[in-house]
């Protein structure tokens, strides 16, 4: 069983996590087919969820007591990036990039080591990176107990400010045991800055003006980046109520497409293929819709080579005055 290795008062202070997030709904104005928001449902009338949904209302993802609902801690990225220096490289296999899975560990999520076999995982109070997701060990480990919901938020908000370390190392040989500090586990930046998104068939059809390349802008919304049209007037933002969305106005949560379910996806692309478009006063999935990372500018064309010369052997004749001289 993994123990803490915390030796001063001040250590124990400054590693407090975070409180335990609370629900808030995310209805923000919005109303259903019945004029009411997110107070409407309560013991009673939760029995009644997604009964009174349109367009800009979803009982169950905005409304807490229909189940959905945003908490205060939510994790900000679903790529976590594990940086080891000094003598935690001696566990150099484990850093790398983490992506968030569907499967989840003691109410956590689990994240897969991209292009390696560990997982990052929450276990028994700890947060371990490890070869079997549930088991209390590992080769790295939060430092202390930890009631953090998400990896990158281990430790108090004065335990960052202040660099001290959050994270150990399991050392092998003679000294073995866990060491703290040289560990980093923070989000990985988005893919990309520009985003492509093409529509085929029906989703074509109702939301043509949608297509394009969105390029990331510095403005943030609901903390993630926006992302504006390139030659157009739509944007690719986070709405309030969880979903990725495209539309006219990045402070509202009503588009012409959207993620297929609430997304805590810190990046657009990572939401792969589950887009849906509106057409005909309602949302229609499965397909049609694709986002990706744009790719890079093809290179210019190389100029035409020179024309061949006509001949290999030159005759020069000479006349006249130009002969005599």
């Amino acid at each position: 069983m993994r123990r803490s290795t915390l030796a001063t008062a001040l250590l124990l202070l400054v590693q407090t996590d975070l409180a335990a997030p609370t629900c808030t709904d995310l209805d923000n104005g919005a109303v259903g087919s019945n004029d009411y928001g997110c107070s409407y449902y309560g013991f009673i009338t939760q029995l009644r969820c997604g009964n009174y949904d349109d367009s800009d209302f979803f009982a169950n993802t905005m409304c807490c007591a229909c189940g959905g609902g945003s908490t205060a801690l939510e994790c900000a990225c679903d790529t976590i990036s594990i940086v080891l220096t000094g003598g935690a490289t001696s566990q150099s296999q484990k850093a790398g990039e983490y992506t968030i899975q569907s499967a989840t560990q003691d109410g956590r999520a689990v994240y897969a080591q991209t292009g390696g076999t560990r997982y990052l995982y929450y276990a028994s109070n700890y947060w371990f990176v490890g070869d079997t997701v549930g088991e209390a060990n590992g080769y790295l480990s939060s430092t202390s107990t930890s009631t953090a919901l998400c990896p990158e938020a281990v430790g108090s908000s004065l335990a960052l400010a202040l660099g001290v370390p959050q994270w150990d190392y399991y050392r092998s040989g003679a000294n073995a045991g866990w060491v703290t500090g040289g560990v980093r586990v923070q989000c990985a930046p988005c893919a990309c800055d520009a985003i492509s998104i093409v529509l085929t068939g029906a989703a074509y059809s109702a939301q043509w003006n949608r297509a394009g390349q969105y390029e990331k802008m510095s403005t943030t919304q609901n903390g993630r980046a926006v992302y504006a049209q390139t030659g157009g007037t739509d944007y690719l933002f986070y709405s309030s109520n969880g979903y990725w969305m495209v539309g006219s106005d990045y402070t509202t949560s009503s588009g012409g497409l959207a993620s297929e379910s609430k997304s805590i996806t810190h990046c657009p692309e990572a939401v792969g293929d589950s887009w849906k478009y509106y057409a005909s006063g309602g949302w229609v999935a499965g397909g049609g819709v694709q986002v990706q990372c744009t790719g890079p500018s093809p290179p210019p064309p190389s100029p035409p080579p020179p024309s061949p010369c006509a001949c290999d052997a030159i005759s020069i004749a000479l006349t006249g005055a130009a002969y005599s001289a």
